[in-house]
């Protein structure tokens, strides 16, 4: 059985406050790994700023990152139960609420395991390229 995925204005509210953040503050990949390395707690902290919960049992978090393609959405959604994944049309779903383009077209898509009892689907979609 697939989760419920919920997305009604509270949630729609969140995803365009999680937006506005992650468009007001780009990250850049290599300079936030080496913070991860050197505070793991400190940065999980961090991304949970950048993270939205979506009923029923759904986490997503969403960034706008600095890549070598360019600017670049990126979105990270875990289902909440032990190594299970979001569903393809969750991730769909999810993609739209968050004005990006759907699985197909996106640039990158991956599987991370986050820990021994979490995976996440990643999106990855390129903005602007770069000049």
């Amino acid at each position: 059985m697939m989760g419920v995925l919920f997305i009604g204005p509270a949630e729609c509210a969140a995803i365009a406050e999680l937006k506005a953040i992650a468009a007001a503050g780009p990250l850049d990949p290599p300079r936030a790994l080496l913070v991860a390395k050197r505070d793991m707690r400190a940065w999980r902290d961090y991304m949970k700023t950048l993270s939205v919960e979506i009923p029923f049992g759904y986490h997503v978090t969403f960034t706008h990152e600095r890549q070598r393609l360019g600017l670049c959405a990126h979105l990270s959604a875990s289902a909440g139960r032990p190594a299970r994944l979001p569903s393809p049309a969750a991730i769909e779903e999810l993609l739209s609420a968050f004005d990006m383009q759907s699985l197909a077209e996106s640039t990158m898509v991956w599987i991370e395991e986050v820990d021994d009892a979490c995976k996440a689907v990643n999106v990855l979609q390129v903005l602007e390229k770069r000049r």
